[in-house]
């Protein structure tokens, strides 16, 4: 485990539940990109950090970092967060995972998976604006032929 990288990470989920801009920003890369499965991306280091210090402000989000794992310059985190949906007087606990990127010793990309209560059942549970495809992932069109090459024992 690459104690450094989760280091980071986990400063960066304490820094979100204080909506501390300053600190939200000194864990990104200045072209830092998170993607969501609720949300369009988010990029840009500001434009991260004012994004997690509105959520904070908006909702009093507090996330707990359940279990950190890190490998080479990839950390993942599963997470349980405590909230109050906009317009809504209950807190709601959510459970979900964000995969982190690390680079040159900052956060350069966060994919988040987690289904908010308030997502259409109907919506792909997909990040939005994300390159699957382009990153190698299977799609609708590609994704028998993955299939049969795992099974082969193939990589992808």
């Amino acid at each position: 485990m690459n104690d450094m990288h989760a280091a980071l990470v986990v400063g960066y989920m304490n820094a979100c539940n204080r909506g501390d801009v300053p600190a939200l920003e000194s864990s990104f890369c200045e072209d830092v990109q998170a993607y969501f499965i609720d949300h369009p991306p988010v990029r840009g280091r500001a434009e991260l950090a004012a994004f997690w210090a509105r959520v904070h402000s908006i909702t009093g989000a507090r996330w707990t970092c359940d279990r950190v794992v890190s490998a080479d310059r990839t950390v993942v985190v599963e997470w349980t967060e405590m909230w109050t949906p906009k317009g809504q007087a209950e807190r709601v606990l959510s459970r979900g995972v964000d995969i982190f990127e690390i680079r040159q010793g900052a956060i350069g990309e966060i994919r988040q998976f987690h289904r908010p209560a308030a997502l259409p059942w109907a919506q792909p549970f997909e990040m939005l604006g994300f390159d699957y495809a382009g990153r190698g992932y299977p799609v609708e069109e590609t994704f028998d032929q993955f299939v049969q090459r795992r099974s082969d024992g193939r990589a992808p």
